[in-house]
């Protein structure tokens, strides 16, 4: 504290903090803090000691309401770009209404699938996705953010599978298929050229399958 008008003024310094946060199965559980200020005035034998307390409410995450909530994924795999993915997110309360829900896929970027903040946060979405991790048999897990109104959250997963593009699949194995065809042509004709040529045009045909 600064001299002020002449007058002397005293320093104090918070010596020590301490804050007892415990457990609380209690949807939005009451604390109770304590401020201790204690002053030493010069000269003074008695230290003088202030107190004050101050109640605050703690606020909860949404919860989903029995064993069948949650956010679920219809249908469960299928093709980027071609599929269209229904997630449906039901059951979940708070007392500080409205929620609002966010989709993100689980990627390096977190990237954000709709923008709750600028619609109304809806529950459901239907949407394409990107190709799933191909080193995890193509599983992409989408992350839902349900938000209550005071922007605390709970983070529920769902994870769906999601392939190539599957009128790719079918053009790359129309292709595979036409190239073993025709080797198949090439070996029947080898009866007149000698089994030598037999012999190679059925190894490379092996290889290919």
């Amino acid at each position: 504290m600064h001299n002020h008008r002449g007058r002397k003024g005293s320093t104090f310094v918070v010596k020590d903090f301490s804050s007892h946060v415990y457990p609380s199965k209690t949807r939005n559980p009451q604390y109770k803090i304590r401020a201790v200020i204690t002053i030493r005035v010069e000269n003074d034998i008695k230290d003088i000691k202030e107190k004050h307390d101050k109640n605050v409410i703690l606020n909860s995450p949404p919860f989903i309401t029995d064993g069948n909530s949650g956010c679920f994924v219809t249908p469960n795999e299928g093709y980027a770009v071609e599929t269209i993915f229904n997630i449906s997110c039901l059951g979940w309360s708070d007392e500080d209404e409205p929620l609002k829900y966010e989709f993100r896929y689980n990627t390096s970027d977190g990237l954000i699938i709709n923008y709750p903040n600028v619609g109304n946060g809806k529950n459901t979405l239907s949407t394409n996705l990107p190709v799933g991790n191909k080193a995890n048999n193509f599983d992409l897990r989408v992350d839902v953010y349900v938000k209550d109104s005071l922007g605390d959250l709970t983070i529920s997963s769902v994870v769906v599978k999601v392939g190539r593009e599957f009128s790719a699949t079918k053009r790359t194995a129309g292709a595979v298929t036409a190239k073993i065809s025709r080797l198949a042509n090439s070996s029947f004709l080898c009866s007149s050229l000698g089994k030598s040529y037999c012999k190679v045009a059925l190894i490379t045909l092996f290889y290919i399958v």
